[in-house]
């Protein structure tokens, strides 16, 4: 059985934007189909075009938005990348933040299950260690968060 791979592209002219796909099988030739045109109007566009490739009849539903809706707005590539690195340390933290947690509960389920039950002096220093280092930790997560969204707000407003 033959995989047929294809790919749409979307050919905009303000006289007739057509859809075409083209086939990358096989298939000695590429064959490309433009699927039946579209009247340029004013207002979104929808229909459902048939075409066929090869011995398949393709049905596509299509909607097309109005033009001031497929604007795009552009933004320093600075700021992207600014954003992915403040978001990667939110996780980091929040990461490290939910693994010292977990080890707070650990010991108290630990504590919970033991028969009889031993609360020593060495595993009531552990959890006021980790007590600290949960409320640090989780502040510097909030920190990161609050950095991360500022900086979303600003890729926000320059791209608006």
């Amino acid at each position: 059985m033959k995989r047929h791979h294809h790919k749409a592209k979307y050919v905009a002219t303000p006289q007739k934007p057509e859809l075409e796909i083209t086939s990358t099988s096989d298939i000695e030739d590429d064959e490309t189909v433009a699927l039946s045109s579209l009247e340029d109007s004013d207002s979104d566009i929808e229909g459902t075009s048939i075409g066929s490739i090869g011995n398949n009849t393709l049905t596509v539903p299509m909607h097309i938005p109005e033009r001031e809706k497929l604007a795009l707005n552009m933004v320093p590539r600075e700021l992207i990348y600014q954003y992915e690195e403040y978001r990667s340390d939110e996780s980091n933290m929040a990461a490290f933040f939910y693994t010292i947690l977990g080890a707070f509960f650990g010991v108290l389920i630990n504590w919970a299950t033991s028969d009889p039950i031993v609360i020593s002096k060495t595993s009531i220093i552990i959890e006021l260690i980790l007590l600290v280092f949960i409320i640090v930790i989780g502040l510097f997560t909030y920190r990161f968060n609050r950095r991360a969204k500022n900086k979303k707000s600003e890729i926000d407003n320059l791209a608006k």
